[in-house]
């Protein structure tokens, strides 16, 4: 199980319990509220607990690939795990203005960057016409730069597959000879981002192996770090694209 099904499904287990020593104690609305918020947390366990199941509900929380968007349907649906998410993300970004905090994004080479999840446009890189890597499918997309968007919705300490992870690469290169600044974004900007990122060096020709291409990114954000995981993702993209030439 991987560690965010291991923590969804640990907070899970609160309103659950909840739910079931307050039955009959308390209106039922409120047995309804903490039974809904225990399923959605614990589906969303269910679901990226592994490789297998995480590469098939990468729709789950209704996210669209094309547009980044989530409906309001589905934040209803899952409004458990959509409020618990953003609190977190705004408990992160509070603890990351101080003078020990983490800025949102770093620039790793010319035109690329990389970092968290931008809740507004305002808050994105700066200058030339923007364009975007969007690894997340539980965050919504919140902005329009003007340039290029892609999205490869993943679960947190998950990866793209090799097949996506050429699409982000051939997409980035595309728009860096467009002459636009190109800008990969997880939640964070340590784990599905940096695996994302780290091909397109490679491919660039910024980096000449992993190790190089991580040991570019964490030089200017040092919490970058690819988990078990995405570092076989990583191999296994190297993999395909010396099948494909």
């Amino acid at each position: 199980m991987g560690a965010l099904a291991a923590i969804v499904g640990g907070i899970a287990l609160v309103p659950l319990s909840l739910a079931v020593s307050l039955y009959g104690k308390v209106p039922l609305p409120v047995t309804l509220l903490l039974g809904h918020a225990a399923a959605a947390g614990l589906v969303v366990a269910v679901s990226a607990s592994s490789d297998a199941t995480a590469k098939r509900t990468t729709g789950l929380l209704g996210k669209d690939q094309r547009t980044g968007r989530i409906s309001k349907l589905s934040v209803i649906a899952w409004w458990p795990y959509h409020v618990g998410l953003q609190t977190k993300l705004f408990i992160q970004w509070r603890k990351n203005k101080g003078p020990k905090g983490e800025p949102l994004y770093n620039q790793v080479a010319p035109q690329l960057y990389i970092g968290g999840w931008p809740k507004s446009l305002a808050v994105l890189p700066p200058g030339r016409e923007l364009s975007v890597v969007d690894v997340t499918c539980e965050l919504p997309r919140t902005h329009n730069t003007g340039g290029g968007y892609l999205c490869l919705p993943t679960w947190d300490t998950h990866a793209p597959d090799a097949a996506a992870i050429q699409r982000a690469v051939e997409f980035s290169l595309s728009q860096l000879q467009l002459g636009r600044d190109v800008y990969v974004h997880c939640a964070h900007g340590h784990g599905r981002s940096a695996t994302v990122l780290a091909a397109v060096l490679i491919a660039g020709g910024t980096a000449k192996s992993p190790e190089e291409a991580v040991a570019l990114m964490r030089r200017v954000r040092p919490k970058v770090r690819l988990n078990a995981k995405q570092q076989a993702a990583l191999l296994a993209w190297i993999d395909h694209i010396s099948k494909l030439n």
